[in-house]
């Protein structure tokens, strides 16, 4: 069979596969699919094609889809229900759905600050209860309001946002989460079985 190159969606890259099945279906919108085994790590994937009926290409889906990037696996040590939030975010970013994504990662947030402080009423309220009780600096307080914006601009004023956008929104996001619920536990758990330092002022 041929081998062709397209992307794996588990090699997160273009690499090659082989062929191992296609079929084509004429008339007023020709197309085709093909059957493909990735070289590098064995997963299957189906291509179909939309011709345009001059020997060219209209479109070219995969399926599955290729992944936006992998779901980090300590997304699970998330509490309640972060861990739904951002996987709907991430099935969103794979679809290209720019503007549930950036609706998506506001009610995350949202949904991270009252489980922290309680409701204060409001997004700033909600920010400047997570500056105050320490887990955001005013730097981050600052980026947090413009991933907010984002947010609110999908929602009541019709922007859609650009991809990179959104991932940098994301970015943002993801890092406030590992500080609060995954590196402070496990700092927490490390500075305990640090030695303590001898009483007579050594290191």
């Amino acid at each position: 069979m041929t081998d062709v190159k397209i992307m794996c969606r588990i090699c997160q890259g273009e690499t090659s596969h082989e062929q191992l099945y296609e079929t084509q279906a004429d008339g007023e919108e020709p197309e085709s699919a093909s059957i493909h085994s990735c070289k590098g790590c064995g997963r299957i994937t189906v291509q179909h094609k939309v011709l345009d009926g001059n020997g060219g290409v209209s479109s070219i889906t995969l399926y599955p889809p290729r992944v936006f990037r992998r779901f980090p696996p300590w997304m699970d040590e998330l509490p309640h229900e972060l861990p739904e939030y951002m996987r709907e975010v991430y099935i969103s970013l794979q679809a290209d759905a720019r503007r549930l994504a950036a609706m998506g990662i506001r009610a995350a947030l949202e949904r991270m600050m009252v489980e922290r402080n309680g409701d204060r009423g409001s997004f700033a309220g909600n920010l400047n209860a997570l500056e105050e009780s320490g887990d955001i600096s005013v730097a981050q307080k600052d980026l947090l309001s413009v991933v907010l914006d984002l947010g609110s601009a999908a929602i009541h004023r019709g922007f859609n946002p650009a991809y990179e956008d959104v991932v940098s929104a994301l970015d943002v996001f993801e890092v406030l989460l590992q500080q609060v619920f995954v590196h402070r536990g496990r700092v927490e758990s490390l500075k305990s079985r640090i030695p303590e330092r001898p009483s007579n002022g050594g290191q």
